[in-house]
């Protein structure tokens, strides 16, 4: 069998996933999460309601947020 193809389990892929360096769990995390960014981009998007927003009303939250933050400091 193709090693490069060859199913694996989560379980089992933990398992050897434990056995990395904490850099190298690092890098292998980060290529996963490249890897699935767009199909789990596309579930988020499927449960988000679609709504039309003016650019005012954009404008109008952006302003919201940034003054927000402003007045933690």
């Amino acid at each position: 069998m193709n090693t490069e193809t060859e199913k694996i389990s989560v379980p089992r892929f933990m398992n050897i996933f434990k056995k990395f360096s904490a850099s190298d769990k690092i890098k292998i995390a980060d290529q996963i999460n490249r890897e699935t960014f767009e199909a789990r981009w596309k579930l988020l998007d499927a449960e988000l309601p679609d709504v039309e927003l003016s650019e005012q009303e954009i404008m109008d939250e952006v302003r919201a947020v940034r003054y927000a933050e402003k007045d933690k400091r």
